[in-house]
């Protein structure tokens, strides 16, 4: 599991009284919060670009919503960033998406809000 993945709904534990800028919040539609490793979190280069410009500013922002995308498709755009990050693998490599069922029409709509989240992210 990824750190977002354990952290994502159950809370903070202690990993996440390290440094503040050691990592960032994803906010869901929903309001779900998922911390990622800031390395992982760059790899996504919409996320990057956020985070370069507002330390151009002054200003260290690590908090980040995402009113359209829902929890399950961010805590599984989370999972992959943190594998890529681990790993080097690719989106067509990530096993959770390999792993949904073609014929479920619930699973269907989960891949292709994955696809869409991770093209809006540019990951």
């Amino acid at each position: 599991y990824s750190f977002c993945t354990l952290l994502g709904m159950a809370g903070l534990g202690q990993e996440a009284d390290k440094s503040p800028t050691e990592y960032v919040t994803l906010v869901s539609a929903e309001g779900y919060e998922f911390i990622i490793e800031k390395k992982a979190a760059e790899l996504s280069k919409m996320l990057k670009e956020m985070m370069l410009g507002s330390e151009t500013v002054g200003i260290s922002i690590n908090r980040f919503p995402f009113d359209d995308i829902s929890a399950p498709v961010l805590d599984m755009l989370c999972q992959y960033l943190a594998e890529r990050h681990r790993t080097g693998s690719s989106m067509s490599e990530f096993i959770p998406l390999r792993n949904l069922d073609v014929k479920s029409e619930e699973d269907k709509q989960i891949a292709l809000e994955l696809l869409l989240a991770a093209n809006y992210l540019d990951c």
